[in-house]
């Protein structure tokens, strides 16, 4: 069994990397979710934040519908704290058996 694939979408105006940015800047983080076995459909996806290394903070948690069951695409628009400190972003993808597939970006914010 192999785990589904999350990949951060590059380009012009997307964060995809960990970073450093501003304080009070908004920027977006682009997810694709793939399954990689025939009927491993993807079931949720979920986001959490979490700052200077604390306790992490759901900021989506979506059941993903079966028109999206091979392939889940989702920008989340978002802005930095208006202070110093790092923001930790982690994006978990479950598939039909269980399987779990986990990125992180870390934004430091200065």
């Amino acid at each position: 069994m192999i785990p589904p694939t999350i990949d951060f979408t590059t380009g012009a105006g997307y964060v995809s990397a960990d970073g450093h940015l501003a304080v009070n800047t908004a920027f977006k983080i682009g997810v694709t979710a793939k399954r990689t076995e025939e009927h491993d459909d993807l079931k949720t996806f979920i986001v959490t934040r979490s700052y200077d290394g604390g306790a992490e903070t759901t900021i989506d948690n979506v059941t993903i519908p079966a028109a999206q069951a091979e392939e889940f695409t989702k920008d989340y628009d978002l802005t930095t704290r208006n202070q110093n400190g790092t923001e930790k972003y982690t994006f978990t993808v479950t598939n039909r058996d269980g399987l779990i597939t986990t990125k992180s970006i870390i934004i430091t914010v200065s």
